[in-house]
Parts: structure tokens; C-alpha cells; sequence
């Protein structure tokens, strides 16, 4: 099964499903993960097996992310993209990102071509900055 995907990009899964008004929490590691928006749909990445409202008897098995993250979509009924069924290649700056949304700001699209440029370590590296501001920002605001 291939959901590795949900490791290397799960902020920005998030974010995707936070945008469409789905909130998304993440359990045990990674291993349950639950998106909710009044409704639930809830998925362990390690067998593929996502359930819809607590329905266990009616599960269904993917054997990837991108094709749970269809399930998933047309569950809350967020629009699926053809692009969607097939797995993510490597990131390319001039092709649309699978989580582009109309609601950012052109400073945010701007950031995201950016972003797409930079190597796995320097996406690191940057990522270990951000944690850090925000850490500083939550230490002012509670003081």
C-alpha cells in the first residue's frame, strides 16, 4: 500500500481539507486519521481501510492515498479532479499543484512557486524555521 505520501505532505493536507471547511486530526502517529465537517470519514493508512460515519461494516480498502483522498473528497463532496486518480509525480513548477485553491492570496501562490522550486533539504531546512517562529509567536502571545 502506498500512502507515504500522507507522512511527506501531511501539513499540506491538511491545509487542502482545512480550506474546504473539512478539519482533519491525526492520531497514534500518523496511523488514524479523521476529517471531519459534521460528518466523518476515517482512514488507517497502514491496511488502506477508511469508514464513512462509523459505519464499520460497510469499510472499503485503497490501496494508495490518492485514491482514498478521492473517496474522501467525494465524501464531503469537494470537487475530484482527473489528476486526483493517479499517484504525484515529482514536483514541477509550471504544473498546478494537486492542492492549489482559489481561496489563496496571490502572496501565497507566489510562496508556493517558490516553494516548489526548492530541494528536499532546503524544504527541510525552511520547515525547521517555520516551527521554530511559530513556537516564538505562541511563547509572546501566551506571556
Amino acid at each position: 500500500m502506498s500512502f507515504e505520501q500522507l507522512k511527506t505532505d501531511r501539513d499540506q493536507i491538511v491545509r487542502y481539507f482545512d480550506l474546504r471547511a473539512v478539519s482533519v486530526h491525526v492520531f497514534n502517529n500518523g496511523n488514524h486519521w479523521v476529517f471531519e465537517d459534521g460528518t466523518t470519514a476515517e482512514l488507517w493508512p497502514q491496511t488502506g481501510k477508511v469508514v464513512f460515519n462509523k459505519q464499520w461494516d460497510e469499510a472499503q480498502v485503497f490501496n494508495s492515498w490518492p485514491e482514498a483522498a478521492r473517496a474522501i473528497k467525494l465524501f464531503f463532496n469537494i470537487p475530484v479532479e482527473p489528476r486526483d486518480e493517479t499517484p504525484r509525480e515529482p514536483l514541477n513548477p509550471n504544473e498546478p499543484c494537486l492542492f492549489d485553491a482559489p481561496e489563496l492570496t496571490e502572496r501565497q501562490k507566489k510562496l508556493h512557486q517558490v516553494l516548489q522550486t526548492l530541494s528536499n533539504d532546503e524544504l527541510e531546512w525552511l520547515h525547521t524555521q517555520v516551527i521554530g517562529v511559530r513556537h516564538q509567536r505562541t511563547a509572546q502571545t501566551t506571556h
